[in-house]
């Protein structure tokens, strides 16, 4: 795919490989896992006139879980308390994982 197609793809820039870094690979994992469930409705939206930025839209969404979820190696104990989850969320997000 040349680089403007990635735009089409609701990424920011022609290289999508830059768009990941704050999401990282469980963004992509993320992204897979949508298109793969979802095939006809990413058809779909990528056809809407409106702007597609479903991928930027998951990048962003997985940046602010692994915040919340302690997963994010820039965090500072005590100090970033009121942008992470507190124990009990963490294990029930911990159990949702478990249960997939």
């Amino acid at each position: 795919m040349n680089g403007k197609e990635w735009m089409q793809l609701g990424f920011q820039g022609q290289y999508p490989e830059t768009d990941f870094r704050g999401g990282g690979i469980l963004s992509l994992e993320l992204i897979l896992r949508f298109v793969k469930r979802n095939k006809e409705l990413v058809k779909r939206m990528e056809t809407d006139k409106a702007g597609f930025f479903f991928a930027i839209t998951a990048i962003n969404i997985a940046f602010f879980m692994k915040k919340y979820f302690h997963l994010a190696d820039f965090l500072l104990v005590g100090k970033d308390i009121q942008v992470y989850c507190n124990r009990r969320a963490l294990k029930n997000f911990c159990r949702m994982l478990l249960d997939n």
